[in-house]
């Protein structure tokens, strides 16, 4: 993947979806919702930071992948930090889930089937 804001990246990349002191962190809650491992989580995580780097920096719509929606739709839920720190403060911009009239999670594109997994959309950029 080229980084064309390594600043972004960095910030994304640094923040912590885990909070310390919590009962049940972020990475388990996801784990144990979607029945994966944890070494699954926390790729799935990396993957996910990617594709906010993507929809921030692609120059036209990126969907991601079935588990990425997962994640991102897990961090929706927790607030206070996707809407009170990591939009605004980590990548500077709202980025909100669409979704199209059929009532599908997947935006719809004028660019025809993009790849809905981050890591093969990277290496096209």
């Amino acid at each position: 993947m080229v980084l064309s804001n390594l600043e972004l990246y960095a910030r994304i990349t640094a923040h912590e979806l885990d909070l310390i002191g919590s009962q049940l962190s972020f990475s388990d809650r996801l784990a144990r919702e979607n029945d994966w491992s944890l070494e699954f989580t926390a790729q799935a995580i990396i993957e996910y930071k990617k594709f906010c780097y993507l929809a921030m920096t692609a120059p036209h719509e990126v969907t991601p992948s079935d588990e990425v929606d997962q994640v991102w739709h897990l961090h929706l839920l927790y607030t206070r930090d996707y809407w009170g720190t990591f939009c605004p403060d980590v990548l500077k911009k709202t980025l909100a889930s669409r979704t199209n009239q059929r009532g599908s999670k997947r935006a719809p594109t004028l660019f025809g089937e993009l790849p809905r997994n981050p890591k093969e959309l990277s290496t096209r950029i």
